[in-house]
C-alpha cells in the first residue's frame, strides 16, 4: 500500500496533467525518451512493436519506464497508439524524481508497490519470453 502524507499528496497532485486522446493518436514513438509515467483512466490503448500488437492497456493500467529505479532516461522500444477516447494521468519525470527525493518515506513504498503494467523501455521479442507483455494482456483480459 502507498501511504502518502497530505503535503506529498499536495505535491503529487500539483504536477500531475489530464490528456485526452482519440482513436489513432500515436502517444509514444519508438526511439522516443520516455519522459513521464502514465495512468489510464479511461479508454484502451495498444502497444506496437515491429507493426504488431504486443499489449493492450486499459482503465488503471499504468505505462512508462521504472526510472525511480534507474537515473538514466529510457527510450521506448514501441509506439503506443489509442484504440479508443482516452483519459490519461500523467506525471514527468523530473517532477516525479523530485516528490520521491523530498519525501523519502513515500518514496519507498512507491518503489515497493507500484507495478508498471507495461515497461515501454523493454523490447518484447516474443509472449513467452516477455513477462511485461504477458503481465499486460493478462491484466486486460482478468478485466474483460
Amino acid at each position: 500500500m502507498l501511504l502518502a502524507s497530505d503535503g506529498c499528496l499536495r505535491a503529487l497532485a500539483m504536477h500531475f496533467t489530464m490528456s485526452h486522446s482519440a482513436p489513432g493518436d500515436l502517444l509514444y514513438h519508438t526511439g522516443e525518451s520516455i519522459d513521464s509515467l502514465c495512468f489510464i483512466v479511461t479508454g484502451s490503448l495498444e502497444v506496437i512493436q515491429d507493426d504488431e500488437v504486443v499489449a493492450i492497456l486499459g482503465k488503471g493500467d499504468v505505462f512508462g519506464d521504472s526510472f525511480w529505479t534507474n537515473p538514466s532516461v529510457g527510450q521506448s522500444a514501441a509506439n503506443v497508439r489509442a484504440l479508443t477516447y482516452c483519459d490519461l494521468h500523467t506525471i514527468k519525470r523530473d517532477r516525479l524524481l523530485e516528490v520521491l527525493d523530498f519525501y523519502q518515506a513515500f518514496a519507498n513504498s512507491f518503489a515497493r508497490n507500484l507495478v508498471l503494467t507495461y515497461n515501454l523501455s523493454h523490447r518484447c521479442y516474443t509472449e513467452q519470453q516477455c513477462s511485461v507483455c504477458s503481465l499486460a494482456l493478462f491484466s486486460r483480459q482478468n478485466r474483460e
